[in-house]
């Protein structure tokens, strides 16, 4: 970045990359496991409202808690961590109640 952009550019990118890379963590993984989840039929809409009320949620507290650009990324890597449990819960508790052993 110090090559390509300017000095100002380059401050304000290296103190919101960390935050920003930490919140897209979760969400890769949590793709990954809702594409999982949505290929089955039993758990498509259970998972799907659960999905719609987080994205609600991350909507609402972006609008009422946008101070900064850095608590933005902080509200979106915690929305990003539920769905990660979401996901991961819905994930075990399937295999758990379809007899799945890590199939």
């Amino acid at each position: 970045m110090k090559l390509v952009y300017k000095q100002s550019y380059v401050q304000v990118a290296s103190a919101i990359l960390p935050w920003y890379a930490s919140a897209m963590v979760p969400l890769a993984l949590a793709n990954v496991l809702l594409n999982d989840l949505l290929a089955r039929p039993d758990s498509k809409l259970v998972l799907s409202v659960c999905v719609f009320i987080l994205a609600a949620g991350y909507i609402v507290t972006v609008v009422l808690f946008h101070s900064s650009l850095v608590s933005v990324l902080q509200i979106m890597g915690g929305c990003n961590l539920l769905l990660l449990g979401v996901c991961a819960w819905f994930s075990w508790a399937g295999k758990k109640s379809n007899g799945r052993n890590g199939e």
